[in-house]
């Protein structure tokens, strides 16, 4: 048996999103050269799904609206594309070099 692992879903509005179907697509960004999707909490939605982008060099920026239709034009279902995107730096490391998407919703909940 494993213990201590969390599926990767992002509770949003009722709907169970997977973050990691979120990821695939932003992955085939041009503009992305890595990213995490994560869930915010929100009170009325359960969690809003927040995009944390490594843009891409040459990308000096990429809006939320252009990621939506992206993704929208990839097929992703309409409910499943970010609540809000955010460019960062780069994506912090766990101890086993995974991204830390538990420091990622401490920083970007406090913003809110």
């Amino acid at each position: 048996m494993v213990e201590g692992r969390v599926k990767d879903t992002i509770d949003r509005n009722g709907e169970s999103v997977s973050a990691e179907e979120i990821e695939s697509h932003l992955h085939a960004h041009p503009g992305i050269a890595r990213c995490a999707a994560l869930g915010l909490p929100d009170g009325s939605e359960g969690q809003l799904i927040c995009a944390a982008v490594v843009l891409a060099p040459g990308t000096a920026a990429l809006t939320l609206p252009e990621i939506r239709t992206f993704l929208i034009e990839r097929g992703v279902a309409a409910f499943k594309p970010p609540d809000r995107a955010v460019a960062v730096d780069d994506l912090p490391p766990t101890a086993i070099g995974k991204i830390d998407k538990k420091s990622l919703v401490a920083r970007f909940s406090a913003r809110q």
